[in-house]
């Protein structure tokens, strides 16, 4: 099963030209509001896994917040209080395919934008706290109701309260508050104030995250990538200068030096570049990367096997990212394969995969797509 985003062409491009990086705003029903594929209780399970990276944070006063790192017990669950906690639980989209699926709704931003889909649970009065992100976040109210007020003011680093384990702001001016109910997403640019409050016992919040690059990552991934490449080589290429008379050189750095490094800067260096840096797994993800099959499935077992399981997952914690010059990075490194572009565009636009035979027809495809298989790249859904 895939998601839909439930919204129409109009709001979506109004979305983008209003919204996108600019201001909060509230889509309506605009997911299930019945989310099936994950409960309180199974969330509070995976806290108690030691790989899983868990937090507890409970309110004791107005500007009093306490933070709890997981792993969890039983016990810790049972010495809760009623009221004012909150669970968070990081890259469940690793771990659980029915929130994974989550992300074949936000279709329309790049998966390579994608940094993890973070699940709360809080009872009444639980919260984080005021606070501010730098990336774009989709908050999808999956079960109960909660409050959120939002401010644009004050978003700076000197504005937080000391002493506090968590990065909260001290002064949070509010200009929007919005109540969501189980199916409202509520999106939230970089740099704007949130806090969010439960308003009961089952609250339940997916919070799926989309990086926003510093242009410090950017230089430090070309020159990563520049350092590895022949491009690296290449000489600083001089500007022609106009033979000013003695006496009247201007010494300035002028737009014609600047000019001489820009094609360094385009495709596909730049491009290469940031499909390397984004596909590369995080140190969270390394312990969970694929292995190939132990028994790899043959050319003469895959129209069976396709016909067999018709629908399947990316695998959770592999990254696609497809260049301009239509050079397909997995996991941090490009892949060679004689697939043509439209085969590798369709890999690596997808999340949930249900029409994989069409490629049987062509053996390059189907070679890939065979691979891909045995790279456990893709996995069968088991749903």
């Amino acid at each position: 099963m895939s998601f839909t985003f439930n919204w129409t062409r109009i709001q979506q491009t109004g979305f983008f030209r209003q919204n996108w990086g600019q201001a909060p705003c509230v889509i309506r029903n605009a997911l299930p509001p019945e989310f099936d594929g994950l409960t309180p209780e199974e969330l509070a399970g995976l806290s108690l896994e030691e790989q899983i990276e868990s937090r507890i944070i409970l309110q004791h006063g107005p500007q009093e917040y306490e933070l709890r790192r997981g792993p969890f017990t039983e016990e810790d669950y049972a010495q809760l209080p009623e009221q004012n906690w909150t669970l968070l639980v990081q890259g469940v989209d690793r771990v659980v395919p029915a929130v994974q699926k989550l992300l074949s709704a936000f279709d329309f931003i790049p998966y390579w934008r994608l940094d993890d889909i973070m699940v709360s649970y809080a009872v009444t009065g639980g919260n984080v706290g005021p606070h501010y992100d730098h990336y774009h976040v989709f908050l999808y109210q999956m079960a109960g109701k909660r409050r959120w007020k939002l401010t644009s003011k004050q978003c700076t680093p000197d504005n937080y309260i000391e002493g506090l384990p968590l990065r909260l702001m001290r002064q949070f001016p509010v200009e929007l508050e919005y109540e969501v109910e189980p199916g409202d997403v509520l999106y939230i640019p970089p740099l704007w104030g949130h806090h969010g409050v439960a308003l009961d016992d089952d609250c339940l919040t997916a919070s799926i995250g989309y990086r926003s690059l510093r242009a410090r990552e950017i230089i430090e991934a070309l020159a990563d990538w520049l350092a590895t490449h022949p491009e690296g080589e290449a000489l600083f290429a001089d500007p022609v200068y106009q033979g000013l008379p003695p006496g009247q050189m201007d010494n300035r750095v002028d737009l014609a030096a600047l000019a001489a490094i820009r094609p360094v800067l385009q495709a596909p260096g730049l491009s290469h570049a940031l499909a390397q840096m984004m596909t590369s797994p995080d140190q969270a993800a390394v312990e969970l990367m694929p292995t190939p099959l132990e028994s790899p499935i043959t050319s003469e077992q895959l129209p069976e096997l396709l016909e067999t399981t018709p629908v399947w997952l990316r695998d959770s914690v592999t990254r696609m990212a497809l260049t301009e010059d239509g050079t397909l990075f997995v996991n941090g490194s490009p892949w060679e394969t004689e697939a043509g572009v439209e085969f590798r565009r369709w890999l690596s636009n997808q999340i949930v995969y249900e029409d994989a035979q069409r490629w049987l027809h062509s053996p390059a495809e189907a070679a890939a797509l065979r691979h891909a298989i045995n790279q456990q790249w893709l996995v069968p859904d088991e749903e």
